[in-house]
């Protein structure tokens, strides 16, 4: 019987970044099986972390991005505005760890395709 997937993975080639989502404490320690991220506070709205993950082919250290949306928002909006947030946060962190000023157009293109990625896969 296949295991129900927990979280949902996303490789940015261009920044050379994994990024991963979750709404689930068990999907958050599958998560930390791949990636030492710390742990979350699932009260909160969102969380975001990141880190770097060694692949099993040996080749060097990864960046990731690990996010947290609780699952539990009384309304649409309120799981969108999260969302964006948390997709603030992984855009900076992505573009500074690229040496790209992370501001500008950049910064709102990437910061849209993460929201519209984590709407999709949290909803």
């Amino acid at each position: 019987m296949k295991t129900p997937k927990t979280y949902a993975a996303h490789r940015l080639d261009i920044y050379d970044t994994e990024l991963y989502v979750t709404t689930t404490k068990r999907g958050w320690a599958n998560i930390r099986r791949l990636v030492p991220f710390g742990e979350v506070d699932a009260t909160a709205g969102g969380q975001t972390h990141s880190g770097q993950w060694q692949p099993d082919s040996g080749a060097p250290n990864e960046n990731a991005i690990g996010i947290y949306i609780n699952p539990n928002h009384k309304m649409p909006g309120e799981h969108l505005n999260t969302c964006a947030h948390e997709a603030t946060h992984a855009a900076e962190k992505i573009l500074s760890d690229a040496a790209t000023e992370p501001a500008g157009e950049p910064l709102a293109y990437l910061v849209g395709w993460i929201t519209r990625w984590l709407w999709e896969n949290t909803r």
